[in-house]
């Protein structure tokens, strides 16, 4: 991944979840996924692929750096140089 590994906010995915109006069946479906495969990357047991990341940006209407630093880069730091 691109600036290292992403970890999920499970709190702030949840949050973004429920301003979308979608269902974690919806999205899983929507990815291509189960809903096993799922959980298991919003629990950090395995990895999210770029293009997840990309369908999820879209799909959580996370238009802003922001917001995508907030669901999926929990614990990581912007590098301000």
């Amino acid at each position: 991944m691109i600036g290292g590994e992403v970890m999920t906010n499970a709190n702030e995915f949840k949050a973004a979840l429920a301003r979308s109006g979608l269902s974690m069946g919806k999205i899983a479906e929507e990815l291509k996924i189960t809903r096993s495969a799922l959980w298991s990357k919003l629990h950090n047991k395995s990895d999210f692929r770029q293009l997840e990341l990309i369908k999820l940006f879209e799909l959580l209407n996370l238009d802003t750096w922001e917001k995508r630093q907030a669901v999926f880069f929990a614990g990581e730091k912007l590098n301000d140089d």
